[in-house]
């Protein structure tokens, strides 16, 4: 949404994957006639085949940073030499500024997921919370890529971002003059709120990233049951003591309140699906929803309680 309503004829486009190909519907944007777009499908479409293979998750976490590299090396060969203005997704701005891509360009960068400088400090301080939580220590980015992702990210003329605690948080780091917030896209839903089901949905997946231990402390005590969503990625007798229900039959456009705990979350699609719906939710900071969305911190399970009563 943001792209075809700022995008200007003149400008050019670079998608991972081109619009004529079968299946790549989520890069039709509607953008002028006069727009020039190049893809990188070769290597997008390889991006894609991995990301559905079945790897543990730090493996997988470190094909994405690679697989990502290489389409933002894809693009820095593409990147016209009368180009004045780039605008940038953040996971490739670290390869387009090591190829030199950015020099001399007026540089807005898209802030669509944590920068790994932040997402490493929010990890390091669950990990005091949850020392047992193998998922919170389980993998770092090359310090390489942390350093030169956050040169690159405050030299920046320009960041933006629908998300209200990386906006905050960016603000400390660059002038505030520079980081813009705008608005989450919500999403028209079919499905709507028939009944008031007596349960907590857990956006999920269960894992201590995801605040799977605080929700799971939550339920136990009041004794209300949760609805799980995503993976199962803890042990298999996490939920013991609490009541699980079948997701099939306990949909979230039927809870009493959805609950996001996570230690950070790049999107919260569940969360902007259950105010959508008009669903009570309660959620971190690090969710990156606005002041008027209920919060409580990470790791908290007492307020946590306390929110859902």
């Amino acid at each position: 949404m943001f792209v075809s309503e700022n995008i200007r004829v003149q400008d050019e486009a670079l998608t991972p994957i081109s619009r004529n190909i079968p299946g790549a519907d989520r890069y039709r944007w509607k953008l002028p006639e006069q727009v020039q777009l190049r893809s990188a499908t070769t290597v997008a479409l390889q991006r894609t085949l991995n990301a559905r293979r079945k790897l543990p998750p730090p493996a997988m976490r470190k094909l994405q940073i690679e697989d990502t590299d290489r389409v933002a090396r894809r693009y820095g060969d593409m990147i016209g030499y009368n180009a004045a203005e780039v605008f940038v997704d953040l996971p490739l701005l670290k390869q387009l500024n090591r190829r030199g891509a950015l020099g001399g360009r007026k540089v807005t960068v898209w802030l669509s997921r944590f920068p790994l400088k932040l997402l490493h400090q929010l990890l390091d301080q669950a990990r005091l919370i949850y020392p047992e939580a193998s998922d919170l220590g389980d993998f770092r980015a090359d310090e390489r890529d942390v350093d030169d992702e956050w040169q690159a990210l405050v030299k920046a003329d320009c960041i933006i971002t629908p998300h209200a605690f990386l906006a905050d948080r960016m603000k400390q780091f660059v002038d505030g003059e520079k980081v813009q917030q705008v608005g989450w896209e919500l999403p028209n839903l079919s499905e709507k709120r028939l009944t008031q089901g007596r349960y907590i949905f857990f956006s999920g997946p269960t894992s201590a990233r995801e605040g799977a231990y605080a929700v799971r402390e939550a339920a136990r005590r009041p004794g209300l049951p949760v609805v799980a969503g995503g993976r199962h990625l803890e042990s298999s007798d996490f939920w013991q003591g609490v009541k699980l229900l079948p997701a099939a039959s306990h949909p979230l456009q039927n809870a009493t309140v959805v609950v996001c705990h996570a230690v950070m979350k790049n999107r919260p699609t569940p969360i902007l699906n259950a105010i959508s719906n008009g669903i009570p939710v309660i959620v971190t900071p690090e969710c990156g929803l606005d002041s008027t969305i209920p919060t409580v911190k990470f790791g908290d399970a007492d307020a946590l309680i306390e929110a859902i009563r």
